[in-house]
Parts: C-alpha cells; structure tokens; sequence
C-alpha cells in the first residue's frame, strides 16, 4: 500500500488542535501548574546533577566545622551550670543563719533557710556539710538516680577536701569537680560555711549532667556523650548508649593533658550508622576535670565529591530561573493573577474581614469584576458599620432579635420576668470628693462587673442610668418564671463578691472601695419597642420596675447586706432551702400606695452555721459572720492576703486567719459550701487544700502560688 505524503501536514495539524483543546479544557489551576511542572523537573534534574559534581566536597569542611560549634555549644552549657550552681553556692553561704544552723545539726532551720534560695536560684542538688565533711543537709529536686555507695562519703571529693583545708587561688576559695554523688553524676561547685573567720563546715550546689545533655547541642543531627574517668560511658543521647566504644586510658589522659586542647576524633559505628566524634576535656574551672566531652555527628551527611566550575553553576541555575520567572510572570499576568487576587479576596470577605480589595488590573472583563468586587465589599462594609453602631446603643440580645424581626414596630408584649436593679451608694459625695478621672475609672470597673455577671447568669443588661443599671432576666428570649429567678438571683450573688474583690483591689492600690445596692422582683412588664417611629428603643415598664429600683435603696440603712428581693422572686426560686435570707416582712416605698414584703439575701448555703466561731469581741449577728467568712475564704482563694482581706472587711486579722484555717481543716465541705455560691476553679480551691496537704503557712502558700487577676 502506498503512502500518501500530502496526508502528513494535515494530521500534524489535527494532532495540535486536539492537544490545544484538550490543553485548554484542563482547569486554570493545571494550566498553570503544568509548565512549572515541566520547568521545575528539568531544573531538579539539573540542581540535582550540579550538586552532585560540585558541592559534596566541601560538605567535610562543614562537618567539621559543625563538630567544632557543636563542641562549643555543649561546653557553654557545662559553664553555665557550673556558673548557676557557683551562684547558688554564694548565695547560701551569706545568708544569714546558715552557718550557725550547721554548727548545731538544726536541719529544719537549714530547710527554711535554704528551699526558698534554691527555688529561687532553680538549684536541683544542695548538701551541707559539717567541718569534718559529715552530711548535715540534702536538697534533691527531681527524681532521685540510683546510685550504689556510700552516699556521705563527700570528705573523699577533691573540692570538699579543697575547701575543708582551707585553700584558695587566684578564682577564690571555692572548687568546682564532676562527681558520682548519691543523686548520680553532677557538676558540683564547694564552697566555705564560715563562722567568725573559721570554716565549720561546706556547701555543695550540683547540677546532674543528665538533664543538661539535651540542652548542650541544638542541631538534630548532633549527639552529645559524657565520659567516665575510666572510659566508660556516663550519660549519652545516643538511643543505645550501652553500645557506644568507650575510651582507653591513654585516649583519656591525651585529652585531659595539661598542655593539649585540641580535639580529638575518631570514627565508630553504631549499628549500620558510622558516626565521627570530636572528643575533648571536660571543663571546670577552666581546667581539665578528668572527664571527657564528646559531639559526635553521622558520616552519612557527607557526600561524593565531584566539582564543576563557579561559573558553570551560576550559568546553569541563571537560566533555569529566568526560564522559570518568565514563564510564571507571562502566564500569571494574563489570567492567573486577577483571578487568584478575587479568590484571595473572597475568602478574606467568607471570614469577615470587609477590608479586603482587589488591584483593577485593566478595563477588560476581569477589570469590570473586579470593580463591582470592590464596590460590593464597600457597601458590606457601610452595613456592618451601621450593625456594630446599632449594636452599641442596644444590647446583644435586642440587636438579634430586633434583626430576626423584619417587621420592627412599636408596642409591647405582657411578659413575667425578673428585674435587678443596681445603684452606687453614696455616689453623690463620691463625686463631690474626687476627680473626674477617678470617678470615671470607678464607674468603668463597676459597670464592667456587673455587665460580665448579667452575660455570665443569661440576662440582657436593658440600660445605664449614671450610677444605676437596669438588668432583664426573661425578655427578649423567654424562659419560664423560676429560671429567670434564679438567673437574676445567681447574677446578684456574682455581682456582689466581684465589688467585693474589686474593692479588695482598690484598697490594695490605696484607693477608697465603693458600695452598691442590689434589688430584684419577679412580675408582669411591658416589655417592646418604646418611643417614636423614627426613634425607639427596646424596654420594660411597668410596677415590678419601680419596686425593684425602690428595693435596693434599702441598702442604705436595712442592713450591710446589699441584695433585697420581693417575695414574688423568692417564691419563684425553685432552690429556696439553699438561700438564706432574713425576712424583712412588708415595706412601703414612697409613691406606692401597697407594701411590698422583702427578703435580705445573705447567700447560698447547704448548711446555716458560720465555718468557724468568732472571737467574743465581734458583736456582728451570726448571719452576717457566716457572709464574712465565705467572702473572706474567696478572697483568700483568689490569692490575697490575710491582712489585706482583713483591712477590706474590717475585721481583726486574727478571726480570718481562724476562718481560712477551719476552712482548710474542713476542705470537702467548705469546698461544697463555695461552689454553691461562687465561680471558683479548681486551682483556686486548691489553695485552700494546700495549707493541710503541704503544710505551708498562710502567707507560704500565697508566694508560691498565683497571684490574683
């Protein structure tokens, strides 16, 4: 059969339609990606040949270089503990009462004296010996090694020998060495205890090599090991230490030479790895310990060494990235970078952010889009404006159901809800006597709790009137009467003990504390849109608003106790056996021709008495002590001090250091107690448990612990 060659021209042009079609039917993300492929295989290709010929060989050099600065690394590490632990050493010795308690074996004086220092220092091993070298104090942090021998031979150490002869160099009069202590291997510093010019005795401060070796190199690759005098390996990162070649004596005593700091390599194997080890002394002051310091580093990191020229390199890899930069800036700047540029910004708007825009590259299609892009972000952004201003004139609850409404009108619904009403006491003369500035800062932190307590119990905060705030519990999002009772009743509670904290605080910072007035009532309101067509605002009104506004006036002269509800709420209170209240019986308010019967809400409790009996001299009643004494278990608890809780209740500090300690003593039950009423977390009770569990003393157990927030 004879071939036609006019035929050939004609299927060479079908086969680039059919590859331009199909080329151009694969999604815009291939389309870009697919020369880069192309262009990135050819350039890995050619990266991975010139590396290969030019750059192993001088992978050793670097090696060696690693081995160096890794060495380095892990012997400043050495000198740091050895520094912290010189340090912690000098500390002891001058603190005063140390010397003195070791010459009369008062190991629990030596304990207060000495577990603060080394706390404070973060000093894991202390001994303190006497003058004949005997243990007479241990101070171990951590895990304790198991190490067999006799754990008070320290008189054999040559640094405790060194300071227990009395002598001194040209760096003082203490010793530094690497022992096998009864805590394991460590980097101990020995200093003199000195008593009227005479040594009585010695204080030694170590850092177990252990814990340092992970912090000695930073480079993965890097291992670090300790060896023993003997040769023998002490401590290694290596997984399988045990198999690591320990050293021979002369390699140990080359490397702890006097006259000889270089560096010392050899090459091991470990399994199927080679490693090269760069071995050198161990240093303590500054001198040769007898120990060795090794950084070993795997041999695979090197590499055949073949070379090529600078200049075939630069050539090569020049073009390759030109080749790539304008392929990617050609195919980028006709479709790929408005459209990604669009997506980007999209995703951005998806999220909420209304700042983002989009570059108008041309006046094309892509242009146009990108101009009604940027338009329709604009008028997002005017809408989200007027949300957020709207948002702050009303409450969060209004705003969602105001906006779930799309039929707003005036008017109102008759609901049954529970009002609280608060008010600063004295207001007036507190304004009269300080500054705007200060009375400012007060009406921010007051509001700021009592709009977290009425989120925090589920009510919506209705309004601020100057020093008095209006709070619904029930309306707009309905939920039955003896909810919205105990909503309103947890929200009092809230409010009250974080005044009570906030002017804890105050006194603190020398400020004058400030008190307020609570009252809650349960009844029927008007609750809706309230004003004109082109103006309103959501509200309620109705008596139970003025009862309860009427109500917390009580706190003036009633009682210190400043929660007041009507008799409405208290019935409604589902958990009435857990309230403690005192019956105030019927009240007349001024503009009300009824009375009203009100309750004074002491607190929540599962049990009435008080935590502990007070002392005979304070006259206060019994319910107003059980008060003090849960509010002053929760100061203490938030991590204020005795006296500073004191000061704040006005009472004598000896009957809150009785109450704090009967509630420790009684934890389980105080603990139920406080639940109950206040939001404590557990670290926080835990406090109070820590007085029996670690026996620290009041104060103790607030330095060591948080401080408040």
């Amino acid at each position: 059969m004879a071939l036609n060659p006019k035929a050939f021209p004609n299927k060479a042009v079908q086969v680039s339609d059919n590859f331009s079609r199909a080329f151009l039917a694969l999604p815009l993300r291939l389309k870009i990606t697919l020369p880069y492929m192309v262009v990135a295989i050819l350039l890995a290709g050619l990266a991975t040949w010139v590396i290969s010929q030019s750059f192993v060989a001088s992978l050793q050099e670097r090696f060696n270089v690693q081995l160096v600065d890794s060495f380095e690394a892990a012997s400043v590490q050495i000198f740091e503990a050895e520094s912290k632990a010189l340090i912690g050493v000098r500390a002891i010795v001058r603190t005063l009462g140390v010397a003195q308690a070791v010459t009369t074996h008062d190991v629990d004086r030596l304990n207060v004296i000495i577990r603060p220092l080394a706390a404070n220092e973060h000093l894991p091993l202390v001994y303190v010996l006497d003058h004949t070298g005997a243990l007479v104090y241990r101070l171990h942090v951590g895990p304790t090694a198991n190490i067999e021998g006799d754990e008070n031979n320290f008189v054999n150490w040559a640094p405790v020998r060194q300071v227990l002869s009395g002598q001194s160099d040209t760096l003082g009069d203490k010793f530094s060495g690497v022992q096998n202590g009864p805590d394991g291997a460590a980097i101990y510093v020995a200093g003199p205890l000195l008593l009227n010019n005479q040594i009585v005795g010695v204080v030694l401060v170590g850092f177990p090599v252990g814990p340092i070796l992970p912090q000695m190199v930073t480079d993965s690759n890097a291992q670090v090991s300790i060896y023993q005098p003997d040769g023998q390996v002490m401590f290694s990162t290596f997984a399988d230490q045990f198999n690591i070649p320990g050293l021979t004596s002369e390699q140990i005593s080359l490397i702890n030479s006097q006259k000889r700091y270089l560096l010392e390599n050899r090459l091991w194997s470990l399994g199927s790895d080679q490693y090269t080890e760069a071995l050198g002394p161990l240093l303590v002051r500054g001198q040769p310990s007898g120990w060795a310091l090794a950084v070993a580093l795997p041999r695979a990191l090197i590499t055949s060494s073949a070379r090529v020229s600078p200049q075939q390199l630069t050539v090569a890899f020049a073009l390759a990235v030109l080749a790539v930069i304008a392929l990617g800036i050609f195919i980028a700047r006709i479709i790929a970078v408005p459209i990604f540029e669009l997506v980007h910004a999209s995703t951005r708007v998806a999220q909420g952010d209304l700042e983002a825009s989009v570059v108008e590259h041309a006046p094309d299609e892509l242009g146009l889009l990108s101009r009604q892009f940027n338009h329709m972000v604009s008028e997002l952004r005017q809408r989200e404006r007027m949300h957020d201003l709207f948002g702050r004139m009303v409450s969060e609850e209004v705003r969602e159901a105001l906006l779930q409404d799309h039929h707003a009108h005036l008017g109102g619904d008759l609901k049954i809800v529970s009002v609280l009403f608060t008010d600063i006491r004295q207001f007036t003369a507190f304004s009269e006597t300080h500054t705007p500035e200060e009375v400012v800062e007060m009406l921010n932190s007051y509001f700021g709790i009592v709009s977290q307590a009425i989120r925090e119990a589920g009510g919506m905060l209705n309004k601020f009137g100057g020093d008095s705030t209006l709070a619904i519990f029930g309306a707009p999002v309905n939920i039955s009467v003896d909810e919205s009772a105990r909503r309103a009743l947890s929200a009092a509670l809230l409010i009250r003990i974080r005044i009570t904290e906030a002017n804890t605080q105050r006194i603190q910072a020398g400020l004058e504390p400030f008190q307020i007035g609570i009252g809650i009532n349960t009844g029927e309101v008007i609750t809706g849109n309230i004003g004109a067509e082109d103006r309103f605002e959501y509200t309620v009104i109705g008596d139970t608003v003025n009862v309860a506004e009427r109500m917390q006036s009580l706190a003036n002269h009633a009682s210190p106790s400043n929660i007041f509800i009507s008799e409405a709420t208290y019935t409604a209170f589902a958990h009435r056996s857990q309230l403690l209240v005192i019956d105030c019986g019927e009240v007349s308010f001024k503009g009300r021709i009824e009375p009203v019967h009100v309750y004074n809400v002491i607190g929540m409790s599962l049990t009435l008495p008080p935590p502990a009996l007070s002392p005979d001299k304070i006259t206060r009643p019994q319910h107003l002590l059980r008060r003090d004494a849960f509010e002053a278990i929760y100061l203490y608890c938030r991590g204020f001090h005795p006296t500073t809780i004191a000061t704040t209740k006005n009472l004598p500090l000896e009957t809150v250091n009785v109450w704090i300690k009967e509630a420790a003593a009684h934890f389980d039950r105080a603990k139920r107690e406080l639940l109950l009423e206040f939001q404590l977390t557990e670290r926080e009770l835990q406090r109070l448990d820590d007085i029996n569990q670690v026996g620290l003393s009041l104060e103790q157990n607030l330095a060591w612990d948080i401080q408040p927030s």
